[in-house]
């Protein structure tokens, strides 16, 4: 079976500010190699697509509704943007945190008042694969600034890194943020989560900077029927203010496949072995970016 190699996504190094409220220091050269305050903790078996709560499927849907319009806003950039990757990355911060704080978390992750760790705990044991046609890899870690990690009050909490293992599989660790090797030790990281495919430039400068959390998503999958040589073809694209020429595409003429369509846009999608990929295509008129300012278009296309 031919491969789509795609998509190996990091969501935003997230650079919190907000002290987590000791532990013991892990003071290595390379902390990612040589030693973590918490490790992935072992990931859940035999868990099934039904295993995860319809409430957490809605959760997600309705995030990725109100936050990927924000998020590929830019239409000069060639954008990729995981909704599920900031979730869990905001859910990391929640467990974390405190009074209005938690509350105002769980409200923008669409928790509905409950500890949604448990409930990430199964989605990503289902999100962890390595098959014939088709891998996942998800990836948490949290990098946390060493004077912070310390015994008594006013450093993080051994309970909160046990939760990290358990609910979220995420490593922990101790660095200096003003160490010049400290962003390359980190950017290391992300290329191994990712297999290569992303090697990112870490800013870690700013002296207020307390924690940063990442997520990371590697996805390669291979299309239910595969294109062959004869379906792929070169020609120009046209974006909306230039037109670049000769990009390479695939192409296929379907006449049993199912279409959804409205006043606003026409949706189709496309079997993977494990999943589908869903292809939009707004209404003449109506750009993307006017498309994902609605809240409940990709909700929409779920239910």
């Amino acid at each position: 079976m031919n491969k789509s190699r795609i998509l190996a996504l990091v969501l935003g190094l997230f650079m919190l500010m907000i002290p987590l409220t000791g532990c013991q220091t892990a003071t290595k050269d390379d902390p990612a190699k040589d030693g973590a305050l918490v490790r992935p903790g072992e990931v859940l078996a035999d868990v099934a697509y039904e295993d995860i709560p319809e409430s957490l499927r809605l959760a997600l849907w309705t995030f990725a509704g109100k936050t990927s319009g924000p998020a590929l806003a830019d239409i000069n950039k060639n954008t990729l943007y995981s909704p599920v990757s900031l979730y869990y990355a905001l859910a990391m911060l929640e467990a974390g945190a405190a009074g209005e704080t938690k509350t105002q978390l769980r409200a923008f992750l669409e928790a509905g008042g409950e500890d949604p760790g448990p409930a990430l705990q199964a989605l990503y044991a289902l999100m962890t694969k390595e098959g014939e046609y088709n891998t996942e890899q998800i990836a948490n870690a949290l990098w946390i600034r060493e004077d912070l990690v310390k015994e008594g009050e006013g450093g993080v909490k051994q309970s909160f890194l046990d939760s990290m293992s358990k609910y979220f599989y995420a490593s922990a660790f101790a660095v200096d943020f003003q160490k010049e090797e400290t962003p390359a030790i980190m950017s290391r990281w992300v290329e191994e989560e990712t297999r290569g495919k992303i090697k990112p430039e870490i800013d870690t400068s700013d002296p207020t900077l307390l924690m940063i959390l990442m997520n990371t998503l590697y996805f390669k999958d291979g299309w239910v029927e595969p294109f062959g040589e004869d379906e792929k073809s070169l020609g120009p694209f046209f974006a909306k203010n230039k037109t670049v020429d000769d990009v390479s595409y695939l192409t296929r003429s379907h006449t049993l496949l199912p279409l959804y369509k409205n006043d606003r846009y026409k949706a189709v999608s496309l079997a993977l072995s494990s999943g589908q990929m869903t292809f939009v295509l707004p209404n003449e008129g109506l750009t993307p970016e006017e498309l994902l300012k609605d809240t409940d278009f990709l909700p929409g296309l779920w239910t």
